[in-house]
């Protein structure tokens, strides 16, 4: 009887585990979109030089269209004279995948429209974005951006 009952609680348990694992993971999925397609171009969007600092690990590194790499601490000099020039931004998620070891991919297409100077433009690119989970909370770690179109309509 003891061991039934060792058995049972034993199973019961791995059931509690799997599920608590399946909400984490859908928790983990769901604040990645959130990430991704609404707070990150908010930070972007208000200059929110705070923010990204708390979004991005120390050793954050982006590789733009023409391969020049910047490091966090040039990012966020960068966004402290930013001024978001877009009417309209939108993300597309076309891979997200956790890991097992608390690392995530992030990856899809951006589209952003607006009127500059030179009139209206609208644009889109690729990126693919590396994040690390520590202590609980995402950190974005690498972001490349590239397949830079200057011609969407």
């Amino acid at each position: 009887m003891k061991a039934f009952t060792f058995s049972i609680l034993f199973l019961s348990s791995l059931s509690a585990d799997a599920s608590s694992d399946s909400t984490t993971y859908e928790n983990d999925v769901e604040y990645l979109t959130q990430l991704k397609q609404h707070i990150w171009p908010a930070i972007y969007k208000t200059s929110d030089v705070a923010g990204l600092d708390d979004l991005t690990h120390p050793d954050f590194v982006i590789v733009d269209p023409q391969g020049k790499t910047t490091f966090k601490a040039q990012e966020l000099n960068f966004l402290k004279t930013y001024t978001w020039p877009h009417d309209e931004f939108e993300y597309h998620i076309q891979r997200l995948n956790i890991f097992e070891n608390d690392t995530a991919i992030v990856a899809g297409q951006g589209r952003a429209s607006g009127k500059n100077e030179k009139g209206d433009y609208c644009f889109t690119y690729v990126s693919t974005n590396v994040l690390i989970k520590m202590s609980g909370k995402w950190k974005a770690i690498q972001s490349h951006v590239s397949g830079y179109q200057g011609n969407c309509k």
